[in-house]
């Protein structure tokens, strides 16, 4: 079953934080491109949330 993706945006910060679940310390991140990082699960390697910065 696919999960429901939840979107928010941080005005101070203007980053938009997309979540797959909520974030938890065990993942791994990575910037994929400039002002994009991405959280993804320590198993599956699957990105569970992406962060946008200067959205």
């Amino acid at each position: 079953m696919d999960s429901k993706l939840t979107f928010e945006y941080d005005r101070i910060g203007d980053t938009l934080y997309i979540n797959k679940c909520t974030p938890y310390p065990e993942k791994e991140s990575a910037e994929i491109e400039y002002g994009v990082v991405a959280s993804f699960h320590p198993k599956t390697n699957e990105i569970e949330n992406l962060e946008v910065m200067f959205f």
